[in-house]
């Protein structure tokens, strides 16, 4: 006799996970998890795991992708950038610890000592 293992259903949710029958192991096509696999939200492009809190924002992108400040949009990484602008993609918002955003927003160029502004054609 084969024995079953059930659980309470996740919406959209295509398997469960056999260890914690509590999460899902993968979700429906077009959907993506929260991190605690808990809950499967509609997908985001390049998005590997959702919010737990707000599911219609991107908590893990992948890899060589960054988020918008806003983490609703992945797009194709900066060298050195944490965060795209909400507006346009093309530009960082927030650069990694030791570096500096150029004036275009264009690049994150190192860090300067007592630098007030860096521009594109200074990296």
């Amino acid at each position: 006799m084969t024995k079953t293992k059930c659980g309470k259903a996740i919406l959209n949710c295509t398997y469960l996970n056999d260890a914690n029958l509590s999460k899902c192991a993968q979700c429906a096509a077009g959907y993506l998890p929260i991190t605690s696999y808990t809950i499967c939200g509609l997908s985001i492009a390049n998005c590997d795991f959702l919010n737990n809190q707000n599911r219609t924002q991107c908590q893990t992108c992948s890899s060589g992708y960054i988020p918008t400040v806003d983490r609703k949009i992945c797009e194709t990484q900066i060298d050195n950038c944490l965060f795209l602008v909400n507006t346009d993609i093309t530009r960082c918002s927030t650069c990694q610890t030791g570096f500096m955003l150029t004036t275009d927003k264009l690049l994150c160029g190192n860090l300067i000592t007592n630098c007030q502004s860096l521009s594109s054609t200074d990296t």
